[in-house]
């Protein structure tokens, strides 16, 4: 009896075990779930303490955001001209390239322009309201020109399948006018034979009657 028990004892601790393990598991996977959360949290509250940061009424401030609406204007009512999208998009380029320098420069000297210093060395504030709307409308500037050169791409295809359709139909009546001319001449020749027999003819009446006579 004593071995069976033990066994009994061996099965009940093996089991308890296994369900240590498994709540440690559950627990790590809650733990971490949680701390998904508490950071996607952290990251929201950073934001939203970013936006209530800023004062969105000062001068300089206004000033941009009317620049960003400027250059997406800009973009979309140039969307038909290749040529003024290529400056602006150069631009674009340009000034985002040198955002970094311009954040410092912005940095030394905010007093002359703003209350607050926003230029910070991680450069939040230049990607969020100066960087990031300049690249969108680099991206859209890319989608616009591709939607341009599909446009072009098919009228060109229809006006190659306009000028076939058109080369056909001229073919096709040059043809009906060769076998009208053909027909025409082919009758002018029959009356002018029959006008010519007929002369003969009376002209050899004429002869007879004559030595007749």
């Amino acid at each position: 009896m004593a071995p069976a028990g033990s066994a009994k004892i061996q099965q009940q601790a093996a089991k308890a075990a296994a369900a240590m393990v498994g709540g440690a598991n559950s627990t790590g996977m809650m733990d971490s779930f949680r701390k998904q959360i508490a950071d996607h949290n952290k990251s929201v509250t950073a934001n939203f303490s970013f936006f209530s940061a800023v004062d969105w009424t000062e001068p300089f401030i206004v000033v941009l955001l009317a620049f960003q609406i400027l250059v997406f204007c800009m973009v979309i009512l140039s969307r038909k001209s290749p040529n003024i999208q290529a400056c602006i998009l150069l631009a674009i380029i340009t000034v985002v390239r040198f955002a970094e320098k311009i954040n410092e420069y912005c940095s030394e000297h905010f007093s002359t322009f703003s209350s607050v210093n926003y230029f910070d060395s991680n450069g939040l504030f230049m990607s969020v309201v100066f960087s990031g709307p300049l690249v969108i409308d680099c991206a859209i500037i890319a989608v616009l020109q591709i939607m341009e050169t599909g446009n072009l791409l098919v009228q060109v295809k229809q006006a190659e399948m306009r000028a076939n359709a058109k080369k056909k139909s001229e073919d096709d009546n040059d043809g009906g006018k060769v076998e009208t001319t053909g027909d025409d001449m082919s009758g002018e020749t029959g009356d002018k034979s029959a006008h010519s027999t007929t002369a003969k003819s009376t002209r050899r009446r004429a002869r007879g009657s004559n030595k007749r006579e």
